[in-house]
C-alpha cells in the first residue's frame, strides 16, 4: 500500500509484545479489531467497514480537514483514499498504544490536540521489544541507510580575490594547484570539518566537479571543488545501534498493521468517498 510509506520503514513481519506482557499475534489482531464502533446516525453514514471497525462521514471529513490545517498545500494533493487508508492506520495503531497503557496526560491533552495520535506512537514504538538479534537482522537489510553522508573535496587556501579568480578558473578545468589538498567533510558538523555548518552547508549544495569559494574556514578563505566519492562503506552496527532499534520497531508496527490489513475485508462507499 503506498499511503504505508508515509507511515515508517518497511520490514519483514515480526511478531511484537506490548507492554510488560508478550502478546502473539493474534493477540494484536484481535486487538486492532476491538474499536468501538460510533453509533448509528442517520446523518451520518458509514463511509467504510473493516471487519468491526467503522469510519463514518463526519469523522473522516474533520480528519481531512485538520490534517490539510496541518499540512498545507503539500497535502492537497493526497487522493481520498490515501486519506482514509491513513485514518484505519491511525485508529488502529492508538488502540495498539493504548492498550500498552500508553496515556496522555490531561493536562497535554488540549495541547496536543491534532498530534495525539504522534505523541501515541512516539511513546508506544519505544515500548516494542527488540532482541539484539532481530536488530542485526535489521541492520544487515538495511545497511545502505546507515551509510555517512560524506563529501570529498580538493580545496586550497587563497590570499587575494585576484588569486581566488584564478585558482576557480584551474579548478573548474579540473587541473590541480600548488598547495591543493584533498579530505573528505561530513555533513554533521564537528572538529574535524574545515569549519562549520555554513562551510559544510555549501560542499553538500556543489555537485561534483562544480567550484564554490571563497570560502572562510578556521585557516582562512580558500576555494573548494567537489570531487567524486568512492563509495562508502556502512557504519558499523555498534556505532549505529539505537538509530537501528528505533527504526526496526516503527518496521514492527508497520509490518503488524500492514498484515492485519490484508487479512481483512475492506468495505468502503466509494460514492460517498468520492462526495467528500
Amino acid at each position: 500500500m503506498r499511503c504505508l510509506l508515509w507511515l515508517a520503514c518497511t520490514g519483514p513481519l515480526l511478531l511484537v509484545g506490548c507492554g510488560k506482557d508478550s502478546a502473539s499475534l493474534s493477540d494484536i489482531k484481535e486487538w486492532l479489531m476491538a474499536f468501538p464502533n460510533p453509533s448509528a446516525h442517520p446523518n451520518d453514514p458509514v463511509l467504510a467497514r473493516m471487519g468491526d471497525n467503522v469510519v463514518r462521514a463526519s469523522e473522516f471529513r474533520s480528519y481531512v480537514q485538520s490534517r490539510l490545517g496541518l499540512l498545507g498545500p503539500r497535502a492537497a494533493t493526497t487522493d481520498r483514499r490515501q486519506w482514509l487508508e491513513q485514518l484505519l492506520y491511525e485508529k488502529a495503531t492508538d488502540r495498539l498504544a493504548r492498550e500498552a497503557g500508553v496515556q496522555i496526560d490531561p493536562a497535554k491533552r488540549l495541547m496536543l490536540a491534532e498530534m495525539e495520535h504522534g505523541y501515541l506512537m512516539s511513546a508506544f514504538i519505544k515500548q516494542i521489544p527488540l532482541s539484539d538479534d532481530e536488530m542485526r537482522a535489521y541492520y544487515q537489510i538495511h545497511a545502505r541507510e546507515f551509510i555517512p553522508p560524506e563529501a570529498m573535496i580538493s580545496h586550497v587556501r587563497v590570499g587575494s580575490p585576484a588569486q581566488a579568480r584564478k585558482i576557480r578558473a584551474l579548478l573548474e578545468k579540473g587541473k590541480s594547484v600548488p598547495g591543493m589538498q584533498r579530505n573528505k567533510v561530513s555533513q554533521t558538523p564537528s572538529p574535524r570539518n574545515l569549519s562549520g555548518i555554513q562551510f559544510v552547508n555549501a560542499v553538500f549544495a556543489l555537485k561534483p566537479g562544480q567550484v564554490a569559494g571563497p570560502l572562510q574556514t578556521r585557516w582562512g578563505f580558500e576555494m573548494v571543488r567537489r570531487e567524486v566519492l568512492p563509495p562508502s562503506s556502512a557504519l558499523p552496527f555498534e556505532a549505529v545501534k539505537e538509530q537501528v532499534r528505533a527504526r526496526a520497531q516503527a518496521a514492527k508496527l508497520v509490518a503488524i498493521y500492514s498484515h492485519t490489513r490484508s487479512t481483512q475485508k475492506l468495505e468502503v462507499d466509494e460514492k460517498l468517498l468520492n462526495s467528500l
